[in-house]
């Protein structure tokens, strides 16, 4: 396996590398298929760091939502054991936000009371949850837009509610699940942009999955390769391009080609693997 070491201070610049934020020890986890047990992922040996954008490739079906799902505490691993801050994830993990493929927004709710839902959970006060949610808009760009319901925003727009209601209440760590598969290249482009200037300066710790090899690189600061089912590390990848990104021109880059090359020789034969099941 190609690795870049677990230690030490991120190449990129997103911001310093300090503690370790979530790690996965020995992690193994699987599901029942009819009368069988399926192996998502197996032995998975991986340290984010805290602060860092990390992005997670592999062929579908190789367990890189699973990831997300045991940071959030959705569901525990089989064998092993994920920690956050040095704690076992024990249950409902409150200190990350979730941005799933799916905007899941509520269409009897204007973009204001979806954006404000999450503090309505947590019970804020009224004034104090509507101030934050107009703010959490004004950041993606929807000022104006508050009053209105998903079913008059574009996929785009919808996006970038799902975005608000994420960022309203201040997560320290955001877990993305391919947040921008969904849209036409051009406004991915933008999002991805707009995305990146919005945690420029947040200390925020990212762990995005990605089927997309030029995203992950043009995102991130690392990139873990997944091998197909059941998955596991292939190779961890530094990203040596300094922050802040003008996407645009990063994209096309030869530093961000070789490194997508890199990326691709990890996976030529993991996909191929997928394809003949």
């Amino acid at each position: 396996m190609a690795s870049t070491s677990e230690q030490g201070t991120t190449a990129t610049g997103f911001a310093p590398a300090r503690q370790p934020m979530i790690e996965f020890n020995g992690v193994t986890k699987s599901f029942l298929g009819g009368n069988r047990k399926v192996d998502a992922i197996v032995d998975v040996e991986l340290t984010v760091r805290e602060g860092e954008f990390l992005a997670i490739v592999g062929p579908s079906g190789c367990g890189k939502s699973t990831l997300l799902n045991m940071t959030a505490g959705l569901m525990g691993p089989t064998r092993g054991e994920v920690r956050y801050r040095g704690h076992p994830v024990a249950g409902v993990n409150t200190r990350v936000g979730y941005v799933t493929q799916r905007d899941d927004l509520l269409p009897w709710r204007t973009v204001l009371a979806n954006v404000t839902l999450p503090l309505e959970i947590q019970e804020v006060p009224r004034r104090e949850r509507r101030q934050r949610a107009l703010d959490a808009i004004e950041l993606v760009g929807l000022t104006g837009f508050d009053a209105h319901y998903p079913a008059q925003l574009s996929g785009g727009m919808r996006k970038r509610v799902n975005l608000a209601r994420t960022l309203v209440y201040d997560p320290e760590t955001l877990l993305l699940d391919e947040p921008f598969g969904a849209l036409d290249a051009q406004l991915r482009l933008l999002l991805q942009q707009e995305l990146l200037d919005l945690l420029q300066g947040t200390q925020k710790t990212v762990i995005l999955v990605t089927h997309d090899l030029a995203e992950a690189v043009v995102l991130a600061d690392r990139v873990v390769v997944f091998g197909t089912k059941p998955g596991r590390v292939l190779a961890i990848e530094e990203v040596p391009m300094s922050r802040p990104r003008d996407l645009e021109a990063e994209r096309f880059s030869p530093t961000a080609g070789r490194v997508q090359e890199k990326l691709w020789s990890y996976l030529r034969s993991e996909v191929s693997k997928g394809a003949e099941v």
